[in-house]
């Protein structure tokens, strides 16, 4: 692991004005988008305006630069799933925020936050991998000495459908991954891992109900040492 020293992160870069304004709400595939501000609405997802957008995922590499017109130096993300009322439905709300350097956006402001949620049926939104909850965020981190590089923060679990032979309709962890020291190095795009821990579908156990909690199906992981809880669908 590389040692830096006299980091300047993110939080430390200059402070912006900050002008949320009104949002906008639209539906798509069932979920409601709620995108703060208004103008930058047309920008979520792609083909954006003009081959500009900040899309609904990001990955590491658009922190070390302008990429398709903006300045990203921190995103985050937070999301849930839940048990609904509806029969076979689950809910699910992420919240997500991009912060740039410059309010020079096409909308006038250095942040735009998307929020979505809705109702997911478990027999045909629900596929392996989608949806997720938990956090994740991305920080551009300059260091004083060294490259600059990514930092992200993550506690993510992934679901699955899963019909129990009680009769009973789950969404089980599908994938977990946790970490708190990923550096992706912006010049040279290697990857320092960290502590990084990734659990697979084939890695954890089969949804059994815990011996601590006979009432809950979950499923277990070597790799954490300990359970993952099932959520239980009406």
């Amino acid at each position: 692991m590389r040692k830096q020293s006299g980091l300047i992160i993110a939080a430390l870069l200059p402070v912006m004005v900050l002008v949320i304004g009104f949002c906008v709400v639209t539906s798509k595939a069932g979920l409601d988008v709620d995108v703060c501000p208004a103008g930058a609405e047309p920008y979520y997802g792609p083909p954006g305006v003009d081959g500009m957008y900040f899309g609904t995922e990001i990955s590491s590499s658009d922190l070390c630069g302008v990429v398709n017109g903006f300045d990203t130096y921190v995103t985050t993300e937070n999301a849930s799933v839940s048990d609904s009322w509806v029969p076979d439905e689950i809910n699910w709300h992420r919240e997500q925020r991009w912060d740039f350097t410059s309010d020079a956006t096409p909308w006038g402001t250095n942040t735009a936050e998307v929020t979505t949620s809705g109702l997911l049926n478990i027999f045909g939104d629900v596929v392996d991998g989608f949806p997720w909850s938990g956090s994740e965020s991305h920080s551009r981190v300059v260091p004083n000495v060294g490259e600059t590089y990514v930092a992200v923060d993550a506690s993510v679990t992934t679901w699955m459908h899963h019909s129990h032979d009680n009769g009973i309709e789950y969404v089980c962890p599908y994938y977990y991954k946790e970490s708190t020291t990923y550096k992706y190095y912006c010049e040279s795009a290697e990857i320092d891992f960290g502590n990084l821990l990734e659990v697979f579908d084939e890695d954890f156990g089969d949804p059994e109900f815990r011996p601590d909690q006979p009432d809950t199906l979950s499923r277990w992981s070597q790799d954490t040492n300990s359970w993952h809880d099932c959520i239980e669908v009406n």
